[in-house]
């Protein structure tokens, strides 16, 4: 996915908001790609007019957590499908940024690239904290397509780990025999459920996968009501992250709890905070550390993606804590 960051002027957002009506929530609103486009184009116009700025980042959750892992020190790759237009380059800029090889296919014409856009309000609050009002809307396009991508031919020789998001449950028969490939391989699996909406029409399906399959799941409180299991039905073995927001996060191995805080700090942005603690934690796990320290690099990474404008985390907080945590 391409994540697309508007900010606007109190002028532009009055006018965006009379132009979108059907746009209510923080919740992102799910779209098709015309209409995507549609409203793209409005805020592309109000942004030339001077009224507000727009910048673009390689997204999406999976490709979020493996940016950081990769920028934390694990050498990683990134398999997914983009089109053929400038959200693509932006996509393949942004892993060849972060040490990720990207492993892309591209759809020549048809659908473009997949967009996550969040529009916001300019400006500041009496205790200057940039604005909380924002909406989000995403338009999968393209990316729905890594469902159909074969991997007979992704090489998991030198592979440790294999991370994926829940999404792919709706289709999942790529997916799965990727995993049933990578299990006879004794390769670890990740899953992420990334949307609690997604999770619940799927929940069979990701569930089915859980069971057989993961290693590590994560997902926030929605996500893991929406899946409606008992942890205790599940292999002991399986590592159980949970995401509380505020709350912090809640971990479940081997019948026992480690629970860490959420972090200390102001909240530029709280876009892609539960992927960098994802990427985080992964990377640990992945260099041999304990489960307590790999909960308190997530948390760490998660508050530099919190201090950040949009969904990647500051690389100069991000190689701190590497050499803090994890070099030697």
């Amino acid at each position: 996915m391409c994540d697309v960051s508007v900010e606007l002027e109190p002028w532009a957002w009055n006018a965006f908001r009379m132009e979108f009506p059907w746009m209510t929530s923080e919740l992102p609103v799910h779209i098709d790609a015309a209409r995507a486009h549609t409203v793209l184009s409005f805020l592309e116009t109000k942004v030339a007019q001077g009224e507000g700025s727009l910048s673009c980042a390689a997204g999406g959750a999976a490709l979020n957590a493996v940016r950081v892992a990769s920028l934390l020190g694990a050498k990683a790759s990134f398999v997914g499908v983009v089109g053929e237009d400038r959200c693509g380059d932006v996509v393949r800029a942004g892993l060849h940024a972060a040490g990720v090889e990207a492993l892309l296919e591209v759809l020549a014409g048809g659908e473009g690239t997949g967009i996550f856009c969040t529009v916001r309000l300019k400006g500041v609050n009496e205790d200057g904290v940039p604005s909380a009002e924002r909406f989000v809307f995403a338009s999968p396009a393209a990316a729905r397509r890594v469902r159909d991508v074969d991997f007979d031919g992704f090489d998991l020789e030198h592979v440790a780990m294999i991370h994926a998001e829940g999404l792919l449950a709706d289709s999942p028969r790529s997916l799965e025999a990727l995993f049933w490939r990578a299990r006879g391989m004794r390769k670890t699996i990740s899953l992420d459920a990334v949307s609690s909406e997604a999770t619940r029409r799927n929940r069979e399906a990701l569930g089915a996968l859980i069971r057989q399959y993961a290693d590590f799941v994560f997902c926030n409180k929605a996500e893991f009501e929406a899946l409606n299991l008992s942890i205790q039905d599940y292999s002991p073995d399986i590592v159980w992250v949970i995401k509380r927001d505020r709350a912090g996060v809640d971990c479940r191995a081997r019948g026992q709890t480690l629970h860490v805080d959420a972090p200390r700090c102001a909240a530029v942005d709280e876009l892609g905070a539960g992927d960098a603690f994802a990427g985080a934690f992964l990377a640990a796990h992945l260099a041999g550390k304990p489960l307590a320290l790999c909960l308190d690099l997530g948390t760490e990474a998660a508050a530099c993606a919190l201090q950040s404008r949009g969904p990647a985390p500051d690389e100069v907080c991000l190689r701190r804590l590497f050499r803090e945590f994890l070099a030697g």
